[in-house]
């Protein structure tokens, strides 16, 4: 009787041992077919599961020079993308195939994110809220043609003091002198200063309408002086 009770007990220690050892068991690494880690039905050839934190893979570069990558290779058609971060501290998206870096990302130090795409699909260049398909928060250089059927530029003044009372004009003969001695109108840029300096359009819209405004009350004094010219005339 002792003997069955022994027997018995030994029984139920294996099948306890067991069972939390089939229940903790949680990874698969088989022969052939796809990898578990964290399951043991994986549902691709790598399948990597964890639950209550974030999943992370490590990639590490132990102490060499190159970087770490990440490679995925079609044989068939040769096409090869590699994700890298360089010993530098950027992140690029590599065409392997052809030796080009698609997209090269520096270590971010500013406070906002680099490049920001929501899910509308706006994309931001140094601003986490881009409000328009997409948004630079600073200032943009184009080494090329920009075609466009509409650009808006946003002023903070506008030249409408021209028409207030108290604006004087320059006298015509001032203007005159001052056209011959720098070979440009008064207060709009000389050539060498748009060549080097580039020109603004919006600081040239509202400096070409200011002139406008200033030719436009010219020949309103030149009006008036015509007409009391004809009156002298016909008396």
């Amino acid at each position: 009787m002792k003997k069955l009770l022994v027997v018995v007990s030994l029984i139920m220690v294996m099948g306890l041992f067991l069972s939390n050892s089939v229940q903790s068991q949680t990874n698969t690494f088989p022969a052939t077919g796809s990898v578990g880690i964290g399951t043991l039905t994986p549902a691709y050839i790598l399948d990597v599961r964890q639950n209550g934190v974030e999943p992370k893979l490590s990639i590490t570069n132990a102490g060499g020079t190159g970087g770490a990558a990440f490679r995925m290779f079609d044989q068939g058609s040769g096409t090869d993308w590699r994700f890298k971060a360089a010993a530098v501290g950027t992140f690029k998206i590599r065409d392997n195939f052809s030796g080009k870096d698609v997209l090269t990302f520096e270590k971010g130090t500013g406070t906002a994110n680099s490049i920001y795409v929501t899910a509308l699909g706006n994309v931001g260049i140094g601003t986490n809220a881009p409000g328009a398909k997409l948004a630079v928060n600073g200032a943009m250089k184009v080494n090329g043609k920009i075609n466009a059927t509409e650009i808006e530029v946003s002023l903070t003044a506008w030249p409408d003091h021209v028409f207030k009372s108290g604006f004087e004009l320059m006298p015509l003969q001032d203007v005159e002198n001052y056209i011959s001695l720098n070979k440009h109108l008064p207060g709009v840029p000389s050539e060498t200063d748009v060549i080097q300096k580039g020109n603004n359009l919006g600081e040239m819209d509202a400096i070409l309408l200011q002139k406008i405004e200033e030719l436009t009350l010219y020949m309103i004094d030149l009006k008036k002086e015509n007409d009391q010219l004809k009156k002298l005339i016909a008396k």
